[in-house]
C-alpha cells in the first residue's frame, strides 16, 4: 500500500525535479518482482545485509518469539534478506537535497505508522522553495538518533545541530541494545531500593554524550552546558566529581553544570539523565 501511495504522488515528484528511491533489505530477485507487480517507475534498491540501515542506527534484531511467529508463518528472513540474524529495518523517510542535506525525516519504531505522501511531498515543495530562495532560509539543522525503541515511543532524536550549536537530549545509562547499564534494584512496590550505581550510571551516561556528539565531529570539550538530573542527591554529588573529571579529561571541567535532584525518571532503574549544550567553532 505503502509503495502504491507513493507512485500516485511521483509524477508531481519529478515535477518538482526530485526522485524517490526505496530501500529494502529484500534480495533483487524479490525486488524486481514487486516492482513489476505494482507498475512502480522509481527505484527500489537492495540495502544488503542493512548496511545503510546500520549507518542511520535504523536496525534492530527481532526478539526470539516473534522469530518463531515468523517461521510458523513460513517467512525466514534469511531467505527475503539473506540476514540470518533476524534483523529488520525501523521504517524512515527522508527528504534529502541536491547536496545530500536531510531536510525531513520521519522514523517511527511502530511500522503500523507511516508519513502520509501528501506530508512528504509538502516537505519536498518547502525544501524546492527554499532553495530558490521563495522563503528566507531557515538555520541548517541536522539531527543525530541512536534507534533505540523509546525514541519513536515518545517522538524525539538524540541531538539536533542548528548551525553551530548542538543541543543534546537527556542521556542515560544505556548499552547499544537499550538496556539500562547499571540498572538500579527496586523493591517489591517498583521502587528504587539504594542508588549505590549513581557512578556507574553517569559513567555510561556521559559516554553516551561522548558517542552522540561524535556523530557531529564534536567532543565533551565543545560542551558548554550541563544539566544533571539525578534521583539521589548525595550520591550524585560524590560521583560527580571523579566522573565528570574524568569523561572531560581535565580537574577543572570548564562547562556551566546543574545538579538537580527528581523522585522519578523515565525509567524505574534510572538514577541520572544529562542534557548537554554544545559549540562548534
Amino acid at each position: 500500500m505503502e509503495l502504491e501511495a507513493l507512485q500516485q504522488i511521483y509524477p508531481e515528484v519529478k515535477a518538482l525535479g526530485a526522485q524517490i528511491v526505496v530501500l529494502t533489505p529484500e534480495l533483487e530477485h524479490y525486488t524486481r518482482a514487486l516492482h513489476k507487480k505494482l507498475n512502480l517507475t522509481f527505484d527500489i534498491l537492495t540495502d544488503l545485509h542493512l548496511k545503510t540501515a546500520e549507518e542511520f542506527r535504523l536496525v534492530f534484531t527481532l526478539p526470539d518469539y516473534l522469530r518463531e511467529l515468523y517461521k510458523s508463518f513460513g517467512s525466514t528472513l534469511d531467505r527475503f534478506h539473506d540476514e540470518s540474524e533476524y534483523r529488520l529495518p525501523i521504517p524512515a523517510r527522508y527528504v534529502i537535497d541536491e547536496e545530500g542535506m536531510i531536510r525531513a525525516a520521519e522514523v517511527n519504531a511502530d511500522y503500523t505508522i507511516r508519513p502520509e505522501p501528501a506530508e512528504t511531498l509538502g516537505q519536498l515543495r518547502t525544501t524546492v522553495q527554499l532553495k530558490k530562495g521563495a522563503f528566507r532560509m531557515t538555520p541548517h539543522r541536522e539531527v543525530k538518533t541512536f534507534g533505540v525503541p523509546w525514541e519513536g515511543q515518545y517522538g524525539y532524536v538524540q541531538a539536533v545541530k542548528v548551525d553551530h550549536t548542538i543541543y543534546v537530549s537527556g542521556q542515560l545509562s544505556h548499552d547499544n541494545q537499550g538496556n539500562i547499564v547499571g540498572a538500579a534494584p527496586l523493591d517489591d512496590s517498583g521502587n528504587i531500593r539504594d542508588h549505590s550505581n549513581m557512578e556507574i550510571q553517569m559513567r555510561q551516561s556521559y559516554a553516551n554524550a561522548k558517542k552522540i556528539l561524535g556523530e557531529f565531529g564534536a567532543t565533551l570539550e565543545n560542551v558548554v552546558e550541563e544539566v544533571l538530573y539525578v534521583t539521589d542527591m548525595e550520591k550524585a554529588f560524590a560521583a560527580a566529581g571523579p566522573v565528570r573529571k574524568e569523561a572531560y579529561g581535565t580537574p577543572a571541567p570548564q562547562v556551566a553544570s546543574t545538579l538537580v535532584v527528581t523522585p522519578r525518571l523515565s525509567f524505574p532503574t534510572q538514577l541520572i539523565e544529562i542534557k548537554l549544550i554544545a559549540k562548534l567553532g
